[in-house]
């Protein structure tokens, strides 16, 4: 919980934040009416934070801040006003205000702005504190660290490493320092890249992480999100600290988001099984990252699966499991609702050398539902991979659901359409 003190002497704003603050943001909330209450108050109580009105009798916002400052120069300090002259914002800034928002009528939003004012404030100052620690501490702290942090000299080039690089990265120690950043980064992100980290260097930096890709030992790329921090002037660092982790699984999460909605756009837009088909297969294969597939459709007299559709599989497998009886392996399960996923080999569904020359070493089969049965099954399959992800699977199995909910609105429609003519 956040302690904050508000000094203003409007005692019916005073209750409003308290209210607002305590009831929204889980505050605790000390208030005064002038900056001398104030100044006692915070050393009775040492909130997290002060947040002080401009225009007070006695001494104002102004000469309260200095009168703070110099008592404590750590604790955060928002001027929160409703005068907005200029020459006001700049005494506050230079006589270390952390920030200056200048009030409105409407306290929802005032407030709500306020609160993200003071978590950064917060925040900021712990980082602040954190970064001024001696060398052997800051390197026995971060070499620690999950995360990749680096330090940079002014050019971009690599001073320091934590062990984690080689963890994530793959690289050995000391393979990185005295390259920059920019030989490992992906070539479309060095642009943005190299700006965010000019804002670092000009102190301008929101901090707000930049997401790029970066290469590993292994020659492939890895999304990753990076804060930077200026600390030139701190003693024993004398550079940029580049904190840096991995969010490959957050990436596939949005991809995955995405491509769901896209798809279901697709679908809805679609007049015909076939489209509805080669869509969702489309779809499974980019999200999953597996580069082949078929669908089967089933016979719902005779059980039998016939291919009606099928991607990046050449001609001889294609025929060889273009048609399965209802007795063939494996179609008890399907026909059950259970999806499964085969590693190398395929044995019992595809004849020895046709398997072999197909080089499929890993597949899917993913069967497709109505609002009773199942009514066929999405097979994809990979020529890389020796077994399927586990994310590539909840990817598949909700993609499967949408594909027999627009078989049953696809022929529904069909049908009203025929009895029309």
């Amino acid at each position: 919980m956040i302690r904050a003190l508000y000094v203003d002497d409007d005692n019916i704003l005073l209750k409003i934040f308290r209210m607002y603050m305590e009831r929204e943001g889980g505050y605790s909330i000390d208030t005064a009416e002038s900056a001398e209450e104030g100044l006692a108050l915070f050393l009775k109580n040492k909130p997290d934070i002060i947040i002080s009105d401009y225009q007070m009798p006695g001494m104002d916002g102004i000469a309260f801040l200095k009168e703070f400052r110099s008592q404590d120069p750590e604790t955060p300090f928002i001027l929160f006003t409703g005068k907005g002259r200029e020459e006001i914002v700049i005494a506050a800034i230079e006589n270390g205000a952390d920030f200056y928002l200048q009030k409105g009528s409407d306290y929802p939003s005032q407030f709500a702005e306020l609160d993200q004012k003071i978590r950064h404030a917060i925040g900021r100052r712990k980082a602040e504190r954190s970064l001024r620690e001696s060398e052997e501490k800051f390197r026995a702290l971060i070499q620690n660290s999950f995360d990749i942090v680096h330090i940079l000299d002014g050019e971009g080039k690599i001073v320091f490493e934590t062990s984690s690089t080689e963890r994530v990265l793959g690289y050995p120690p000391g393979f990185m320092p005295g390259k920059t950043v920019f030989d490992f980064i992906h070539p479309d992100d060095r642009a943005r890249v190299r700006e965010d980290l000019g804002e670092v260097i000009g102190n301008t930096n929101p901090n707000i992480p930049t997401e790029f890709r970066v290469q590993k030992a292994d020659g492939d790329y890895i999304w990753v999100e990076s804060v930077g921090k200026n600390c030139f002037d701190v003693p024993g660092i004398h550079g940029l600290v580049i904190n840096t982790r991995p969010i490959g699984d957050r990436k596939k999460s949005e991809l995955l988001l995405r491509s769901q909605l896209n798809l279901s756009r697709a679908i809805m837009a679609a007049r015909d099984v076939t489209t509805v088909l080669d869509t969702c297969l489309c779809a499974a294969m980019e999200i999953s990252g597996l580069d082949s597939g078929g669908i089967y459709l089933f016979d719902p007299v005779t059980g039998s699966a016939d291919l009606v559709l099928s991607k990046n599989l050449g001609d001889t497998f294609v025929a060889a499991v273009a048609h399965y009886p209802a007795d063939a392996p494996n179609m008890k399960t399907v026909l059950a609702g259970n999806p499964f996923y085969l590693s190398i080999g395929l044995n019992g569904i595809v004849p020895g050398d046709i398997r072999d020359n197909e080089g499929i070493r890993a597949l899917a089969v993913i069967p497709i539902r109505d609002e009773k049965n199942v009514i066929g099954c999405m097979n994809v399959g990979s020529h890389q991979f020796n077994e399927i992800p586990a994310d590539a699977r909840i990817a598949l199995e909700t993609i499967s659901g949408q594909i027999g909910n627009a078989i049953v609105r696809v022929r529904a429609e069909q049908a009203l359409l025929d009895n029309q003519l």
